[in-house]
């Protein structure tokens, strides 16, 4: 499955069902204000995160689609405190878009977002890595935590 599907249809879900059931009707005030603003600052932590492994991916010259074979396993940039940083400032982000546009159903899916991706992409990305890199990827795996 291509990753991206996976918050996507989680997000799209969580609009669905708020059409049906708005969580936001009962978020008024300071505290609707808060959540976006909070929201906001999430999506862009998120989103420069993942720009952050974006441009250390192109900087090693290796692909950043997963359908493609990795040139080199990159350990530099955020790959120093996560193995993942695609998944996780992709979830960062997630949430702080669902808050910003306190779209809270999607908030709700998020946990099965995370699960989903982590038995439908990271532990076949890992086993890829593993085949594929050896002893370089079981060393750098014991080092660096798979979210955080």
């Amino acid at each position: 499955m291509f990753p991206p599907v996976i918050p996507l249809s989680g997000f799209l879900l969580g609009v669905l069902v708020d059409l049906l059931w708005p969580s936001r009707r009962w978020l008024t005030g300071p505290f609707r204000t808060a959540l976006q603003v909070f929201g906001g600052g999430m999506f862009s932590v998120g989103m420069a995160g993942f720009a952050w492994m974006v441009v250390t991916m192109k900087t090693a010259r290796t692909p950043i689609h997963n359908a493609r074979t990795p040139t080199t396993l990159v350990e530099s940039g955020p790959f120093r405190l996560t193995r993942n940083p695609m998944y996780l400032f992709g979830s960062i982000a997630y949430a702080g878009l669902a808050l910003l546009l306190l779209k809270l159903w999607s908030l709700a899916f998020l946990p099965l977002v995370v699960v989903a991706t982590h038995y439908g992409v990271i532990r076949r990305e890992e086993e890829f890595l593993e085949s594929h890199f050896g002893d370089v990827y079981t060393q750098y795996r014991a080092r660096v935590r798979r979210w955080w």
